[in-house]
């Protein structure tokens, strides 16, 4: 049985710079549509934390879902918009936080996206989104210090190197300045809050949750 983790200010921060640094990556930006229309997603976040031990992640407040597990939240919703249905798994850790999560999407038109994502397992990232006409794939998509590449049908599509965390800042101040509108939104922040909630309550019920 999952529990659920309570609001936090810097997890709704993580939230926001995971959708970011991920629209930010113009490699990815410029070629998902050379794929074709979306038809499933995959996704891998797998964090060596805590000097890779899963007893201090336990003493976290918020567990994994409220913390890099929603990178896996926002790349889903950028392929596929936002999921009518959700199915959440949870790995508990003595404490009752959850220290590996797993997640199934069911968005509109028959497309699914699954993700996973732990403290505990092997450090990744990936996310793969697959079309009708081809594949896509983005290693370390919101870790640009690990050197990931995009691959597109298996060739490796030249990405220029780029700051995320300087990209957030620029937009951010730009917004202050009443020059550019934010990358992510209120609306955006409700929705992803809501997909979230909606994981934990399906961990919770061990069913699938409508959206």
């Amino acid at each position: 049985m999952g529990i659920r983790a309570p609001p936090s200010r810097s997890a709704s921060i993580r939230t926001l710079v995971g959708m970011a640094k991920l629209r930010e990556n113009s490699g990815f930006g410029y070629t998902v549509a050379a794929v074709g229309a979306i038809l499933m997603s995959y996704i891998l976040a797998h964090f060596v934390q805590y000097t890779g031990s899963t007893t201090a992640a336990e003493g976290a407040v918020t567990g994994f879902w409220m913390d890099v597990g929603c990178y896996c939240v926002s790349g889903a919703r950028l392929l596929g918009g936002e999921p009518e249905c959700v199915y959440g798994e949870q790995a508990l850790g003595s404490t009752g936080v959850d220290v590996d999560s797993y997640g199934t999407f069911r968005f509109p038109n028959d497309v699914v996206a699954q993700f996973d994502a732990s403290f505990s397992l092997p450090e990744r990232q990936r996310l793969e989104a697959v079309g009708e006409e081809g594949t896509l794939i983005l290693e370390a998509p919101w870790r640009t210090d690990l050197g990931g590449r995009v691959l597109l049908n298996g060739e490796t599509v030249p990405v220029d190197p780029a700051d995320s965390y300087g990209l957030e800042l620029a937009n951010f101040a730009a917004a202050i300045a009443g020059d550019a509108k934010p990358l992510l939104g209120r609306d955006d922040a409700l929705a992803q809050a809501r997909v979230i909630e909606a994981l934990y309550r399906s961990a919770e019920s061990g069913e699938a949750v409508s959206l």
